[in-house]
């Protein structure tokens, strides 16, 4: 009987067999023992590019984009992780030249669908002048990645109006995810390069970081409040073909307070994740606007199929149309009526999950909501008791309605989904 070998395996089994061997050594090896492994497993192999902020990192990306271009192609994801495994943080040069290096030609990876960018999840800053003049090495060092992937763009853009390399080679990224991105103003973002690959993609995580609040002082202080109304928006509003997004601020985030929120829409949204978001109704008596999150949230109620809501923060400002406390129970409400293709909501709130703001930032409502007169108040006053005695606020009491309101809201996105709601 003649041995056929494996050539004649169809390419599913061999794929099958292949998801054995986890080495990637092994992996190289099998590449290189005939011509259909190589055509097999190169674009396997080379799929996923992984790389820490060291030399070994470095090496690893320019022996694909200067000692085998041809390779480059076959990359599909790349993934920058910064964490302690490197030893050395972020406060020297060579480290900067390093992760500016290994951005200089991310245009080589024409393939490229996804950028992930996990940077350290530690943040020490020396003194609070330092971060808000955006000096910390930290920032630089934030900052020389970003600016070197810009860099990288540009000198892409150019090649593609040369000879050398068709128009369709230029990176269009699908999925962008940031972790561990620092809280402060950074203008990159608006330049035309990163405005273009921003356009693509479908995909956007944002996972915050900032120094300790009691060094920041409130939310409302610089660098964090320019973050908001600045970069963030700077990075949201030319993405207009996204259909997820999250948004984890490491900190209590109040976005909709500045009005470059009001340009952000995403008409093919079907997935929303919030963390650490405050909402509040700030309600004008001319226009009766909602609450700018929750109307961003509204906005999207067509296409939005998958809700989630982690750690958010109510607001107790009153509405200035009925001068009563906003509770969670009304957005629940809302959100059931409008979000009629919704089929996965998940909201995890706070223990206390309502808040005022002070000098320090956020803090949890735990005063009394009525003063001696009877009136609504949140600074002070007589509220109703528990069996045990212990006085009960206005917004504690209302913890049991919103209870019941976010059920009801689950409930019918279950009965929505199994097709049993009318």
């Amino acid at each position: 009987m003649m041995y056929m070998g494996y050539s004649v395996l169809p390419p599913e089994l061999l794929a099958h067999v292949f998801d054995y061997i986890d080495s990637k050594p092994d992996l190289l090896s099998l590449r290189l023992a005939c011509r259909q492994n190589y055509a097999f497993l190169t674009p396997r192999i080379f799929h996923t590019l992984k790389v820490h902020p060291n030399v070994q990192g470095l090496k690893a990306i320019e022996g694909i984009t200067v000692r085998s271009p041809h390779l480059a192609r076959y990359v599909q994801e790349l993934v920058f992780v910064e964490d302690e495994k490197d030893g050395e943080l972020p406060t020297t040069g060579s480290k900067v030249s390093i992760g500016q290096r290994m951005f200089d030609n991310i245009a080589k990876f024409t393939s490229l669908k996804s950028l992930r960018l996990h940077f350290h999840n530690k943040y020490d800053e020396p003194d609070e002048s330092e971060y808000a003049s955006g000096g910390s090495t930290y920032l630089r060092f934030q900052r020389a990645i970003f600016d070197s992937i810009e860099r990288s763009l540009i000198r892409g853009a150019r090649s593609t109006c040369g000879t050398r390399m068709p128009h369709n080679t230029k990176p269009t990224l699908d999925l962008l995810e940031i972790v561990g991105m620092i809280t402060a103003a950074n203008e990159v973002f608006c330049d035309e390069p990163w405005q273009q690959l921003l356009s693509c993609l479908k995909h956007l995580s944002i996972y915050t970081i900032s120094p300790d609040q009691e060094m920041r002082g409130g939310h409302q202080h610089e660098p964090y409040v320019a973050f908001l109304a600045e970069t963030l928006p700077s990075i949201l509003i030319p993405a207009t073909n996204l259909t997820s997004l999250t948004l984890h601020f490491d900190q209590p985030a109040h976005p909709n307070w500045h009005r470059s929120w009001d340009d952000i829409h995403f008409p093919n949204l079907t997935a929303l994740s919030l963390t650490n978001a405050v909402f509040d109704s700030l309600e004008d008596d001319e226009t009766e606007a909602l609450d700018g999150m929750e109307l961003f949230i509204s906005e999207h109620a067509e296409t939005l199929r998958v809700l989630k809501l982690h750690r958010c923060w109510m607001l107790c400002w009153y509405d200035t149309m009925t001068e009563e406390p906003r509770f969670w129970s009304r957005v629940w409400n809302k959100l059931q009526c409008e979000l009629q293709v919704l089929e996965e909501v998940d909201v995890t709130l706070r223990p206390t999950p309502y808040a005022r703001l002070t000098e320090w930032g956020y803090m949890p409502e735990n005063c009394e909501c009525e003063d001696e007169n009877g009136k609504a108040n949140p600074g002070g006053g007589q509220g109703t008791s528990l069996p045990d005695g212990t006085p009960r606020t206005r917004y504690e009491e209302q913890l049991d309605n919103d209870r019941e309101a976010l059920e009801q809201l689950m409930h019918t996105v279950d009965m929505r989904k199994s097709g049993a709601y009318c």
